[in-house]
């Protein structure tokens, strides 16, 4: 929002080489600000200064955030809770991305249980689970 300048908004975390951009305040218009020049310019920028950039951004089927973020970046990798997204809403959030041309990389499935998981490949997941139990 130009409150601030770019070496101050680039935070150090505990991980050798690995830094943080906050959020900071919701500003009135996220949407527009996402697909201004100065956010193309901020990308532009990290991509100068970082190797690898990782951006995240609200759920695809309830604000156009990450939309406008998509046609800006490289790829997007969708996260999708099992057991809390439904089927019929994910196949939504893959056509909204694909009619702005995103490229999705792929899909990770977040807090999978052994008991949500019960009969996925013929319990291959069951034995995987025991197997990590163990170590």
């Amino acid at each position: 929002m130009g409150n601030a300048s770019f070496e101050d908004v680039i935070q150090p975390t505990m991980v050798k080489n690995l830094f943080v951009i906050t959020s900071g305040p919701f500003p009135p218009n996220p949407s527009e600000l996402l697909g201004s020049m100065r956010t193309k310019d901020l990308i532009n920028r990290l991509e100068d200064k970082f190797g690898l950039l990782i951006m995240d951004a609200p759920p695809v089927n309830t604000v156009t955030d990450a939309q406008v973020l998509a046609v800006q970046i490289d790829g997007v990798i969708m996260v999708v809770p099992q057991g809390i997204a439904e089927k019929a809403g994910v196949a939504h959030a893959k056509q909204l991305l694909d009619t702005v041309h995103a490229n999705i990389l792929g899909v990770i499935m977040n807090r999978v249980t052994k008991e949500k998981s019960q009969g996925y490949y013929g319990g291959y997941y069951g034995g995987y689970y025991g197997a990590e139990k163990e170590k």
